[in-house]
């Protein structure tokens, strides 16, 4: 399982803060399919950086079956990120093609 704990992140552009995570408190089960979806700029991108510790949360933890995974070296990182996979749909960059037609290649 992995859980979110009072999970805060931002980031600034130019001279504005943007906050799409605050507060943030889920767990993620062991054999679920989770998707994220939304509208733009809400945090989905953000969350799922966060979930694969492409970046680390500015507030709170992230925990992988009771492990804080900021504290994850090089092995544990890359054994903790072969649990699980991911897919960005950029439509703008692929055309026309679908997420399934991409799984298919």
């Amino acid at each position: 399982m992995i859980e979110f704990r009072d999970v805060s992140h931002h980031y600034q552009r130019d001279k504005i803060v943007i906050s799409p995570l605050v507060g943030v408190n889920y767990s993620f089960k062991t054999g679920v399919i989770y998707v994220v979806c939304g509208a733009n700029g809400i945090g989905k991108t953000t969350l799922l950086r966060l979930f694969c510790r492409d970046e680390i949360p500015m507030e709170g933890h992230i925990f992988y079956d009771g492990e804080d995974i900021s504290t994850f070296k090089n092995q544990q990182l890359f054994a903790y990120r072969r649990r699980f996979g991911r897919i960005f749909h950029t439509p703008y960059l692929i055309g026309d093609r679908s997420v399934l037609s991409l799984i298919h290649i």
